[in-house]
């Protein structure tokens, strides 16, 4: 705006723009009256963003300004809206009373609303979460904020190079799943966060820079565990208070994560094992975390599935898990009471900042003493049955019962929506407060007597006593009355239909009545701020409190699975046995009409490493390989398991290599993809993995995807060592069976009936060389000559010599390794670049001959 039209404008809209030009990225709600107020361009984007009436308001230039507004009672809605669509909204608000304002009303910033940091208690089980990336040599460091609760996760991990650090984010952006994303001045990747934002639709703010230690330094009191050299929690704690205005005192900052505790799993095996989101819409339904999630509070659910998404490595935790889920199979009519209990607790994780901020309404003050009375309950209880698994979750927890006694009946039974115009406290709580209360209570008595009175006296029928902010008490009659009006009635407002009138009683009691009324309340409100800062001093126990109410509520959740599901406790063993008996999908087995058809898997580190499964699309093989890494994850979150035995090792990591969809739309090919997940398998795996592959290959030639396969496969037994499954349908991989002691084949079993296949989904020893392709396509429903067609081409490609083509490349790979072949040294000697055409030509003659010989 020119500096000319800027002096034209009125001192509103002066301090408007000033204001807007302080924070120039976001949408600024200027708080005018009752609503807040969008001026200029603000106001023409969020009137098309919000579907609001776009109006125009004279403001001291020659053309009127842009304005829409909302509500401020209501403008969370508002402001929630535009935050999920990535934007930031500016507050705007009044920091003094408009009656006691000389001039312009004084209005400052008090916050800025960002998507990592907008608070709404009815978001649900997944967290908003604020991520700042910092780097420091080789080390990536990540500080993950879940705002509204106070909790941050610290992160890091030494990255060789761009490759590493990409994958290291990848995986933290898929687990943490980030609203937005802050990063260092100094940090050098930074277009692969741009990508990796886009990719995960994330608002990325930019750069930030501070003091690190100074800042990190004034927080050392909140936390010992915070570490005086994390560049990204300090830039995470200065973008707080510098968008929230305050400093932060409700965080409670978590040791940076070991990673030697925790499984580790990427974007692509979360993804295509569907443990938290179905792959058809993205959503729960259908997913791992749906089949598990039995919980009764929002922390509850949230912890589960943080929980699957890092399975532990820690054998002694993880009985700890079992132990309690045990126990509580036990004593039924103790489950039932348990979970009664946690149905009736509140999401007390997002009371934090308001307990922080001493901003607490009677609403969330009720709903917090609820909540602990529920726990109260609980844990006597757990001490009445003697469940000793359970009750260690409260362990040094203070349970606050002195607080929550004190707090129980201070409130009246209905609360009204405006706390702040309304009483809200019971009778006995306060002497003076009741003593105020009476008086204003008298008043309104004594108002509707003189009323009464006057209509009495007067003969209006429909005479009233009103009251408004501007006028106070008044008299209210309407036109035709207006004659009857006493004598001692003095005219105050003429309206359309009537006319306003007070007289010197009413006058004279108006200002006890008013003044009684807003002294209670402000008494009330001075009560409040009392229990307010004494809940504040509790904190660090209600967050310590909220995190044993998760546990026990996770665990209730998946004993209550366990039962319904007719899962068992898995055992773990260090000898690197993995071995599952009668195994089943958790997921598929629900969402059959038919009984589920239960597997047996073995793999161990020297007698079976490595399965080759073979046989018909649609037959299981996909679904026998899943089964097997979601029994592992659910052994390793603590879970029972849908087997009737299974005894594991501890995995380090779970790789899939399954499907390319999902990449296609980003301009990679299937088989580009697939060899680029092959590659960091390979890169990545140790002997302590898990590996899936499911028809590695088969993007590329036949030739071609066989020798690729083939190879993998020697590379894994050879030199990761990791336990595979590997789908194929390359037939001519099973001949490594006989080459290696560590690797077996097996099979889907089927069966011929009446000239019609039928897959038992059953997996057996053994290997099948018939595909089925042509069988799977009748079931398919392809039409009848098409499928006779592919017959009639089938038996003349295989009379014609094609069988013992694909038999002879068959032999050829498995002679390979036996020594050096002439023929390929001779054609790896030749220099392209340096090759004339007609040397080619001579050479290729000469590599004919090589090979009739």
């Amino acid at each position: 705006m020119e500096s000319s039209d800027f002096e034209k404008l009125t001192p509103a809209m002066r301090h408007y723009v000033e204001t807007k030009n302080e924070n120039p990225d976001a949408f600024l709600f200027y708080r005018l009256g009752d609503f807040y107020e969008l001026f200029f361009n603000d106001a023409i984007v969020v009137s098309d963003l919000l579907d609001l009436t776009l109006t125009k308001k004279s403001g001291g230039l020659d053309e009127k300004i842009p304005m829409c507004g909302v509500p401020y009672r209501v403008a969370n809605q508002y402001i929630k809206r535009l935050v999920k669509m990535g934007h930031s909204v500016s507050i705007c608000d009044q920091v003094e009373d408009p009656k006691q304002a000389k001039g312009l009303v004084k209005r400052e910033v008090t916050k800025v609303v960002t998507p990592g940091t907008f608070i709404d208690e009815d978001e649900g089980e997944e967290s908003r979460i604020l991520t700042s990336i910092a780097r420091e040599g080789k080390i990536v460091e990540l500080a993950h904020c879940d705002y509204p609760a106070g909790k941050v996760y610290m992160d890091r991990k030494v990255c060789w190079d761009k490759r590493e650090t990409e994958s290291f984010l990848e995986k933290q952006f898929s687990l943490y799943r980030p609203a937005e994303i802050l990063y260092d001045r100094a940090f050098s990747e930074k277009a692969t966060i741009r990508k990796l934002a886009k990719r995960y639709d994330v608002l990325k703010n930019g750069e930030v820079s501070r003091d690190h230690r100074k800042i990190l330094a004034s927080y050392k009191e909140l936390n010992r565990e915070i570490d005086y050299d994390s560049v990204a929690l300090a830039n995470l704690l200065a973008y707080l208070e510098a968008t929230q205005h305050r400093r932060q005192t409700h965080l409670h900052i978590s040791a940076r994560e070991d990673h030697d505790a925790v499984m580790d799993l990427s974007e692509t095996t979360i993804r295509n094992l569907e443990l938290v989101n179905n792959n058809h819409d993205n959503q729960k339904e259908h997913s791992l975390y749906a089949i598990l999630d039995r919980c009764k509070t929002k922390m509850g659910s949230r912890y589960l599935r943080t929980s699957i998404l890092r399975p532990l490595m820690d054998e002694k935790a993880l009985n700890e898990r079992y132990d309690r889920i045990d126990s509580l199979h036990g004593d039924r009519i103790l489950f039932d009471d348990l979970q009664e209990q946690l149905a009736a607790i509140y999401d007390i994780d997002r009371l934090s900042i308001y307990i922080a901020n001493e901003t607490m309404t009677p609403k969330q003050i009720e709903r917090l003493v609820k909540s602990l009375e529920a726990v109260q309950l609980i844990v006597r209880l757990l001490k009445k049955a003697e469940n000793e698994a359970p009750l260690k979750i409260f362990d040094g927890v203070d349970l606050m019962e002195e607080i929550s006694d004190q707090l129980r009946e201070i409130f009246i039974d209905e609360l009204p929506a405006n706390y702040r115009e309304q009483r809200f406290m019971a009778h006995g709580v306060d002497e003076e407060l009741d003593r105020l209360f009476a008086l204003s209570e008298s008043g309104k008595q004594w108002i509707l007597q003189l009323e009464e009175k006057e209509r009495e006296a007067s003969g209006i029928k429909n005479l009233r006593i009103k009251y408004n902010k501007i006028l106070g008490y008044f008299f209210e009659v309407s036109k035709s009355y207006v004659d009857q009006a006493p004598e001692h009635f003095i005219r105050k407002q003429t309206l359309v239909g009537s006319e306003r009138f007070f007289t010197e009683e009413l006058k004279n009691r108006e200002e006890e009545i008013l003044h009684g009324k807003e002294r209670a309340l402000e008494r009330q409100l001075e009560l409040l701020e009392a229990i307010q800062k004494r809940i504040a001093t509790k904190l660090p126990s209600i967050q310590h409190l909220s995190e044993a109410i998760q546990k026990l509520d996770v665990a209730c959740a998946l004993a209550e699975v366990a039962e319904r599901y007719n899962y068992r406790r898995p055992r773990f063993n260090d000898g690197g046995v993995l071995f599952i008996k009668d195994g089943r999908h958790p997921v598929v087995e629900r969402t059959m009409d038919e009984p589920y058809i239960p597997n047996d898997t073995y793999l161990d580190d020297e007698k079976v490493l490595l399965q080759i499964i073979t046989g018909p699309n649609m037959a299981g093989k996909s679904t026998y390989m899943r089964q097997v890494a979601l029994i592992q994850i659910m052994a390793q979150i603590g879970s029972f398991v849908p087997a009737e035995e299974a005894n594991l090792p501890m995995v380090d990591q779970i790789f899939t290599r399954i499907g390319a969809s999902d990449y296609l739309t980003r301009g990679q090919s299937t088989f580009m993809v697939e060899m680029t997940e092959v590659a960091e398998i390979l890169r990545l795996a140790t002997a302590r993995s898990l590996i899936l592959f499911d028809e590695v290959g088969r993007g590329t030639s036949t030739y071609d995807g066989l020798s690729i396969a083939w190879s993998i496969i020697e590379y894994i037994y050879k030199e990761v060592r990791a336990k595979t499954l590997f789908a194929t349908h390359y037939f001519e991989l099973t001949e490594l069976e006989n080459r290696y002691d560590g690797i077996l084949n097996v099979t889907v079993a089927t069966e011929e009936v009446d000239e019609e296949i039928r897959f038992l989904r059953k997996i057996i020893v053994g290997q099948s060389n018939y595909s089925f392709g042509i069988d799977v396509a009748k079931l398919a429903g392809v039409k009848e000559e098409v499928i006779e067609r592919a017959r009639n081409v089938l038996d003349h490609l295989e009379s014609d010599g094609r069988g013992k083509a694909v038999e002879s490349v068959r032999n050829d790979v498995v002679v390979a390794d036996k020594g050096p072949d002439p023929l390929r040294e001779k054609i790896r000697s030749i220099d392209i670049n340096q090759t004339t055409p007609l040397e080619a030509l001579m050479l290729l003659e000469a590599l004919k001959e090589d090979a009739d010989a």
